[in-house]
């Protein structure tokens, strides 16, 4: 998979950053910043279980999602 355009990794970045400052548990916080660290990779958005591709709709809903919805 390609790395997202830099204008979706920013905009993500954003969101990930912003929730961030909400996290309401240390789990969830380690997750965001997990989810940060991945976003300039190119397996960002690709379900760790079975490879396939996350939709953006369920990565902008949970920028720290790591399984397609098939996996869950």
């Amino acid at each position: 998979m390609e790395v997202y355009p830099l204008d979706y990794q920013f905009s993500l970045s954003q969101t990930i950053r912003a929730r961030l400052c909400n996290a309401s548990s240390a789990e969830q916080a380690a997750r965001l910043r997990e989810a940060l660290a991945r976003l300039h990779t190119s397996d960002f958005g690709e379900c760790t279980t079975c490879g396939g591709v996350i939709p953006y709709a369920e990565i902008a809903a949970d920028p720290a999602v790591q399984r397609c919805r098939a996996c869950r």
